[in-house]
């Protein structure tokens, strides 16, 4: 059994901590870690416990259990709606379909514009991928412009 550092801990699944070869890498690990710590080997606990009993939860504590904090702490800018859209934009002299691929930043790392509700006030600007390989950069009205061209009264998509 070998001790491997990890910055992480990730707690045992109810069906591990039943599993006879888990159990033994335990006491070979608690055996080793005694030996080489020169600790007495009598434990006053046992090291695993599983309780056959359901726990019975208030709904406030379920509720603090499971709360989802990616759901709770949702904010627009969370999800981009720009981001891996199909468009198809010009690109010189003629129109090709291209991937919004990523959010443009400046030299420090930051994203470049701020995000508004209303798209023709939106300056963020983004890098769109085409099929030949070439990337350019557009800003978000432009993209929303021609998201919005593609799509019918119904809001199907469709392109010519």
């Amino acid at each position: 059994c070998t001790v491997i550092a990890r910055s992480s801990v990730i707690r045992l699944q109810d069906y591990e901590l039943r599993d006879p070869l888990i159990l033994s890498q335990q006491e070979q690990f608690t055996t080793q870690l005694h030996e080489r710590k020169r600790l007495s080997l009598t434990l006053e606990e046992p090291f695993v416990t599983v309780d056959d009993k359901e726990e019975v939860l208030s709904p406030d504590e379920e509720e603090t259990i499971y709360k989802t904090p990616e759901m709770d702490e949702y904010t627009p800018e969370s999800f981009d709606e720009y981001l891996s859209a199909q468009v198809t934009l010009p690109v010189g002299d003629r129109n090709l379909r291209g991937e919004v691929i990523r959010r443009r930043r400046d030299r420090n790392g930051r994203p470049i514009g701020i995000r508004n509700a209303n798209p023709i006030l939106d300056t963020r600007e983004y890098d769109v991928l085409f099929p030949d390989g070439i990337t350019q950069s557009y800003s978000a009205n432009v993209i929303a412009e021609n998201l919005y061209s593609q799509v019918d009264t119904e809001g199907r998509s469709f392109s010519l």
